[in-house]
């Protein structure tokens, strides 16, 4: 009878705590989710024309929420892989764009590179020569900390892409 009583009792103390740690949750108990946020913002995540052809939506709209820096493979259509995410809710503007050698970087892809911090399209002027960067599209690249654009064509820029910066 002792031992019935006995468990009885841990069964009710325990359902008692599980009652309180609902009611009082711990200060703890967010801070999984929260590193998922920093963990994945700081996070370069390669890009490739491979991964962008096959990403279901659930892990589109993983990338646009949680993702931050990206580094596309001159093969990637970097305008296309910014579109697919737009219409998800995103934690703040791309830190850091690799985007070096690029076959696809055109003025339409600028516009997603709107509030970025660091920009790096080194030789992408060696595959699209024909391809000419306008001054339309630096404007969006005001507040830049770092911008890498060399082994470039100089042919591929307006001569005054760089006024509104």
């Amino acid at each position: 009878i002792n031992s019935i009583t006995m468990t009885s009792s841990l069964q009710a103390r325990a359902r008692s705590q599980q009652k309180s740690a609902t009611a009082n949750p711990s200060p703890f108990s967010r801070i999984v989710p929260d590193c998922v946020y920093l963990i994945f913002e700081y996070h370069l995540q390669p890009v490739t024309a491979h991964m962008q052809q096959s990403l279901s939506k659930k892990e589109i709209r993983f990338c646009a929420t949680h993702m931050r820096n990206w580094d596309f493979e001159p093969d990637t259509n970097v305008q296309a892989f910014f579109e697919s995410m737009a219409s998800y809710p995103k934690r703040g503007p791309p830190i850091s764009i690799e985007a070096k050698c690029n076959k696809s970087l055109s003025d339409f892809a600028f516009p997603h590179f709107r509030g970025v911090k660091k920009l790096n399209i080194c030789g992408w002027g060696l595959y699209s020569r024909s391809t000419l960067i306008t001054d339309e599209a630096f404007t969006n690249l005001r507040g830049i900390e770092k911008l890498d654009m060399s082994h470039n064509h100089s042919s591929s820029i307006t001569d005054q892409a760089f006024t509104n910066l």
